[in-house]
């Protein structure tokens, strides 16, 4: 298998998009033969401010994505923006899937009931480790707590084959994630706040089942101390203190943010995916849909 992972869901769709789109095709190609005339002619007709797809056998009218509305910032200063599932009805896609192997949780200190070694939601879809033993992949496929030393080891087995920026907490996961999909997906899927998919049909749009990549993101970024509580003490027996949720509302530390990735996820919450106007922009020109940006403050 490939190290990314590919969903075939189980609707057949068809999707028109404005002919400002350079990957728009032919209404030959892009009908299956298997609907009728006055559904394929409803859907040839539909208005270019509409999205339409055929749904097995039943045109589907939904929204374009919202254009881009710019507001105040300073010249030259790139701003930044959340990731967010549209909260359209129209968008009903559900996702029974999940990564191959994981970093274990660690039994939690008896004296905080912290858990040592952090966590995480990082996801790195592109990390193998089939090289390593069948016993030690069977470990790595289960989340259940264990102990401090155990939870090290594990992790030093996987240091060797993820990237250098990976966040080797509990929860980390590793390789393609495996499933099944039902409903209307967008082009952008978020199943939850923390995992970003992309359907293969944003980029090639010759087949009838959609599939979904899973996008690995590096980790970068920080809060703005302005925004964060004072730091709580550690606890003397493991080190750890306890830390904070997202602030509500929360700023982004402008000379933490990377230059080089245009959508990354955030280091100080691993829930969150950040994108920059690059990327916003992209997906406005492409009218790619499922997800919508909400700007942040970066001091």
């Amino acid at each position: 298998m490939k190290h990314v992972m590919v969903f075939v869901l189980h609707h057949a769709r068809v999707m028109r998009h404005s002919s400002s789109m350079a990957l728009r095709r032919t209404p030959e190609s892009e009908s299956t033969g298997r609907n009728a005339p006055s559904v394929e002619a409803a859907f040839q007709a539909a208005p270019e401010e509409l999205m339409a797809e055929i749904l097995e056998g039943e045109l589907h009218l939904g929204p374009r994505p919202a254009r881009l509305v710019r507001v105040s910032a300073g010249v030259g200063r790139m701003k930044y923006y959340e990731l967010e599932r549209d909260p359209s009805p129209h968008y009903t896609g559900n996702l029974n899937a999940k990564h191959t192997w994981w970093l274990p949780g660690v039994e939690s200190c008896p004296v905080c009931d912290l858990q040592p070694e952090g966590g995480t939601s990082a996801q790195y879809p592109r990390v193998d480790l089939s090289a390593l033993s069948s016993e030690e992949q069977k470990k790595l496929s289960s989340a259940w707590p264990v102990p401090r030393e155990e939870f090290i080891r594990r992790r030093e087995l996987v240091r060797p084959l993820a990237p250098p920026h990976a966040v080797l907490e509990s929860g980390a996961a590793f390789g393609p994630l495996q499933g099944t999909g039902v409903g209307y997906f967008g082009q952008l899927v978020m199943q939850n706040p923390w995992s970003l998919c992309m359907r293969l049909e944003a980029l090639e749009r010759i087949r009838n089942a959609p599939e979904l990549r899973d996008i690995q993101l590096e980790t970068h970024g920080r809060f703005h101390p302005d925004c964060l509580p004072p730091p709580n003490p550690p606890c003397p027996t493991c080190g750890v203190a306890m830390g904070h949720g997202v602030p509500d509302p929360y700023w982004l530390d402008a000379s933490s943010l990377p230059p080089h990735v245009d959508i990354f996820r955030l280091a100080d919450a691993s829930t969150l995916i950040i994108a920059n106007e690059r990327l916003v922009d992209a997906v406005h020109r492409l009218e790619l849909d499922g997800v919508v940006f909400k700007e942040l403050e970066a001091r």
